[in-house]
């Protein structure tokens, strides 16, 4: 009888046996872990303000690109078209862009952190 009042002190600790499942893995909900929720959402908050402070040239481009604010990414070329610059013009803004983002002081510090 003394053996079925066993005390659970951690999740991860195997259930009877070291091959057996760990308490934790089958209490899971199948819900996402609030924690990860939050740091991708701050993650995606700090890239969109990071972008958001670009000039508005290399901003556009980056969101074509990219498919930032819920669209498909578009290709170089539709890029191009869509705001009627040259194909070189819209490949020297992107890597502009992308040299200023990765100089922004949040995302260097959030890349730090990782």
């Amino acid at each position: 009888m003394r053996s079925a009042a066993q005390v659970v002190d951690s999740l991860d600790r195997p259930l009877q046996t070291e091959d057996a499942p760990a308490l934790g893995t089958l209490l899971a909900d199948g819900e996402p872990d609030p924690f990860d929720e939050l740091e991708t959402r701050l993650l995606v908050d700090a890239v969109r303000r990071a972008v958001d402070g670009l000039p508005e040239s290399e901003r556009y481009v980056i969101e074509a690109r990219y498919g930032l604010g819920g669209d498909e990414p578009v290709s170089l070329e539709e890029t191009r078209r869509r705001l009627g610059l040259g194909r070189n013009e819209v490949a020297r803004l992107e890597r502009q862009a992308l040299r200023r983002l990765a100089h922004e002081p949040t995302l260097l510090a959030l890349h730090e952190a990782a």
